[in-house]
């Protein structure tokens, strides 16, 4: 119904402009193809589900750096909802928000994130560990 309003309106404006034919322009039906590109789009991108660390010690590394992150309740929320795999469209809906806030509090929480996984310590120990282990090396 809106989106009708506004076709409506931006053809009676169009209409009171002189065209330029070699300037291109937008038609309804070019405009109706954009959206439903777009609608694809978006439902393409819904992410895998997080896979689970495969050893303790990956998911201890994993606690350790979402703990140096300290995300909001906020942000936590938002970031299992897209983990499961809903897109932000959904999680504006059901938190009551717009797609765009949804998406800038997971960005928020993905950059605080990303500097605690960059500045961890002990980032790549289980997997180190993990290959002694499987090559046979002895505990000393």
């Amino acid at each position: 119904m809106k989106r009708q309003f506004l076709s409506e309106q931006a053809d009676e404006l169009l209409a009171l402009v002189e065209r330029d034919r070699s300037a291109p322009h937008y038609t309804e039906t070019g405009f109706e193809r954009k959206l439903i590109r777009s609608d694809r789009r978006a439902r393409g991108l819904k992410p895998k589900p997080l896979m689970r660390p495969s050893s303790y010690l990956q998911e201890r590394e994993w606690l350790e750096i979402c703990d140096r992150a300290e995300l909001t309740e906020s942000q936590w929320e938002i970031m299992k909802m897209r983990f499961e795999g809903h897109t932000f469209v959904h999680i504006g809906e059901k938190r009551g928000t717009s797609k765009q806030a949804a998406m800038n509090i997971y960005l928020r929480a993905a950059k605080k994130l990303i500097q605690a996984w960059q500045s961890y310590p002990y980032l790549g120990l289980p997997e180190s560990y993990e290959e002694d282990v499987n090559r046979g090396a002895p505990w000393r």
